[in-house]
């Protein structure tokens, strides 16, 4: 075999891994932070947000929250994430967003983090409840001229406070930081 056939043959393969990885989008990245990120207790990350530190942390930890709500099975939740989405073009497009939060923290023993539930987006990994169907089952909810056979499904994302959480970023001090 020629060293330009062995050459090519490596390009093909970095490019074919390079394909895979971009067809995994966020979820790629979001996965790569939960194996290298560095974890501290959340009295450690009190002390880096303390410190002015800018370090990038994973604090583990049980949610826990004064003010929960109830889903439809009366489980506490801390938040929840509703879309609807219809299919265009090949890609899924929200044409409704609706987001449901309370004030939360995580906790290990007496210490406590508050979490910024306004910065929760992409990241957020959780088990999404997701119900299918099609535009024309939901005609009152979609955008007038929109095909009834078009392909359509409501994703909901929800935390409970009864939870156990993974928690990545910067601990800043400020009023979304609490002490006990």
């Amino acid at each position: 075999m020629t060293p330009l056939a062995v050459v090519a043959a490596g390009a093909l393969a970095l490019a074919a891994g390079a394909l895979v990885l971009l067809s995994y989008g966020n979820r790629y990245r979001v996965g790569r932070l939960l194996a290298a990120t560095p974890a501290v207790t959340v009295e450690q990350a009190l002390q880096l947000a303390e410190d002015g530190s800018s370090r990038y942390v994973r604090v583990d930890g049980r949610l826990d929250s004064a003010e929960d709500f109830p889903d439809e099975h009366q489980r506490p939740l801390v938040f929840r994430r509703r879309r609807l989405e219809v299919r265009r073009g090949g890609r899924w497009r929200a044409i409704e967003d609706t987001r449901e939060a309370v004030s939360f923290e995580v906790r290990e023993g007496l210490a406590a983090i508050r979490i910024d539930n306004a910065a929760l987006d992409r990241g957020l990994v959780v088990l999404p409840r997701e119900s299918t169907g099609i535009a024309g089952d939901i005609a009152e909810r979609v955008p007038s001229g929109t095909p009834p056979e078009t392909p359509a499904r409501l994703r909901v994302e929800q935390i409970s406070s009864v939870e156990h959480a993974v928690v990545l970023g910067r601990p800043v001090r400020g009023p979304a930081m609490v002490q006990a």
